[in-house]
């Protein structure tokens, strides 16, 4: 406004001035905001779209992931079934406890329906003549040794003695050294032995029964046939 109407050179210094702050304005906008806000836009679409990509995997690995958990649980199920309906009982031990116990160990030792012997020391179900070899077992056991077809005494739940055969296998579970514990009621395997004796002298009555027919019917046959 106090621009001297006659001063041609103040004028253009005024338009000059106000040419360079629309420069500068221009600079600042394209420069240092628009440009970086492109530059920023552009690279939150790239990692957004890495992103989706990466996502996307992620829900297939864990498409697999959840089909392998499905089959390892179904897998485990079909383990513990085995496990649970093998004839013989299983027991696991860590130190002198038990951590695991299937139900023919279950019904071996007589615990009560819904009981286990988890927690339990083996020690406690050995019958005291044997307790010093059950002892000895254990410490070549801890040197990694398998003890094969040990027979001894055991004691169930209701102090009644068990003749058994037991077998130690050291196993690693979950990096902890563990054993497996196999253990065959020898009075079972008697009573079957004594059936199968039963059936091999039942089969022998059976074939002398009918060798004694057959001749018979053969001396009947012969004064018949000569009768007629």
């Amino acid at each position: 406004l106090n621009i001297e109407h006659n001063n041609i050179s103040m004028i253009i210094s005024h338009y000059c001035k106000v040419l360079s702050v629309f420069l500068m304005y221009r600079l600042i906008v394209n420069y240092i905001l628009r440009q970086p806000v492109q530059y920023l836009n552009e690279s939150l679409l790239k990692k957004n779209s890495e992103l989706a990509e990466s996502v996307q995997k992620l829900n297939v690995q864990n498409e697999k992931l959840d089909a392998m958990r499905r089959d390892l649980s179904k897998k485990e199920r079909s383990y513990r079934a085995i496990i649970e309906n093998l004839p013989i009982a299983l027991v696991i031990r860590q130190g002198e406890k038990i951590i695991f116990s299937n139900e023919t160990a279950v019904k071996l030792f007589k615990r009560k329906e819904g009981q286990n012997l988890i927690g339990d020391s083996f020690f406690d179900y050995i019958h005291p003549d044997y307790l010093e070899t059950a002892k000895k077992n254990y410490e070549e056991s801890n040197k990694d040794k398998m003890i094969i077809s040990s027979e001894g005494k055991l004691i169930n739940h209701e102090g009644e003695t068990i003749d058994s055969e037991t077998t130690i296998i050291p196993v690693v579970l979950n990096e902890e050294k563990t054993h497996l514990i196999l253990i065959r009621n020898l009075a079972e395997v008697k009573r079957s032995e004594a059936m199968k004796i039963e059936l091999e002298l039942a089969r022998e009555n059976e074939k002398l029964c009918t060798e004694f027919f057959a001749n018979l019917s053969h001396e009947f046959r012969t004064p018949l046939n000569i009768i007629y």
